[in-house]
């Protein structure tokens, strides 16, 4: 189904050991899952098996291009104007015949992939100005989440959020990077309830930001930013790692 210019995929995940692609240009709203534990494999039988290719469309009231998957028990779809789950119902194997798309909310995503952190899904709002929490709802028996940044409004007016990163030790916290410059932390606990917001400036412009992993023999997570900086009136850019934060002295924090 990806032969022409127009039909290439702009995401694609893995889902009940199928890969998924979505996304295109001429279809944006359709995802086309591969046969069962052979990810190139696109292929349809006569009659239709169990294991066989599915190509599904999001049928709402509007056409919106789905940016990315997401999966777990669900595999949920995040669009430029609304969140879907996915899944072949209870007791079901994930087939042609069973799969079932519903929508949870109508926020709509950004290009920026979510993140998945712990129980808790992520994403940047399709106007990249905000942040929105996404999780499984016993109550409403669907997905749904609250408005992360809603506290702190101040820390994006006029600006808009350009790359972002998580890190989960010693502390979860979420990095973001704006457009002038500027980056925001954000420590997030779920479990807790707790979210704070946090404002950094440098002499320089922050550019981007990742993590990596363990990146100490403490368990600590790397925070890396590429920096753009100013030097003996030349403009440099430098990927600079932040500092530990873990302390064994406490005039050092």
């Amino acid at each position: 189904p990806f032969l022409l210019a127009g039909n290439f995929p702009g995401t694609a995940s893995y889902y009940e050991q199928r890969r998924v692609f979505g996304g295109s240009i001429n279809n944006p709203d359709t995802s086309w899952y591969s046969k069962i534990g052979s990810y190139s494999n696109f292929t349809s039988s006569s009659p239709l098996q169990a294991d066989d290719t599915i190509t599904a469309s999001l049928v709402a009231r509007q056409v919106n291009e789905i940016r990315h998957f997401v999966p777990g028990n669900d595999l949920l779809i995040f669009t430029s104007g609304s969140e879907w789950r996915v899944n072949a119902g209870p007791d079901a194997a994930f087939s042609a015949e069973s799969i079932k798309q519903k929508p949870q909310s109508f926020w709509g995503s950004s290009h920026h992939q979510p993140i998945v952190a712990g129980n808790t899904i992520l994403f940047v709002d399709a106007g990249e100005i905000g942040v929105r929490s996404f999780g499984y709802s016993l109550q409403v028996d669907g997905y749904t989440g609250t408005n992360l940044s809603l506290l702190a409004n101040h820390l994006f007016t006029e600006h808009t959020i350009v790359d972002w990163a998580y890190s989960h030790s010693p502390e979860p916290r979420v990095y973001y990077v704006l457009h002038d410059g500027h980056a925001l932390t954000m420590t997030f606990d779920q479990e807790q309830e707790v979210v704070a917001w946090t404002h950094w400036e440098t002499l320089g412009s922050y550019e981007r930001v990742a993590t990596l992993d363990h990146a100490t023999s403490v368990a600590e997570d790397g925070v890396f930013f590429v920096v753009k900086r100013t030097i003996n009136g030349n403009t440099v850019r430098y990927i600079e790692r932040i500092s530990t934060r873990r302390f064994t002295d406490v005039r050092d924090c």
